[in-house]
């Protein structure tokens, strides 16, 4: 019975550590020393536990439209804002946010730092 103890606690122990490795950290995919200010049309909001993604169509430098994907702090985050996502955050509508880009070049994604919802600032992650 001991021995069957001591198994189960190492394996709890080690597929909590591997859960926790598998969880990305910011500095890897997003360079954190700049913060950029976009503008953007939201074609979607996937709000997934803990995180949230923003899909904007946005100009590229050429004038093309471009899809992004900006990730942000999930439903916890937004509640504790005070955001009602289902009627302040729409499809359709223009957003101003701040955000630091991706590490890899001309990739099309960046983490939200800041967003203007219903005409305030909302700061997410500090600048």
């Amino acid at each position: 019975m001991k021995k069957l103890m001591c198994v189960a606690v190492a394996a709890c122990a080690l597929g909590g550590s591997l859960a926790v490795q598998a969880h990305h950290s910011a500095n890897a995919q997003y360079d954190l020393t700049k913060v950029v200010e976009m503008q953007g049309e939201l074609l979607e909001f996937a709000n997934i536990n803990p995180h949230a993604y923003w899909y904007f169509n946005m100009p590229g430098p050429d004038g093309t439209v471009v899809k992004w994907s900006i990730e942000s702090p999930g439903p916890a985050a937004w509640r504790r804002y005070g955001v009602r996502i289902k009627d302040d955050i729409k499809p359709g509508q223009v957003y101003k946010f701040k955000a630091s880009p991706a590490l890899k070049p001309n990739e099309p994604n960046a983490l939200m730092r800041s967003v203007e919802i219903n005409g305030k600032w909302l700061g997410l992650i500090a600048n």
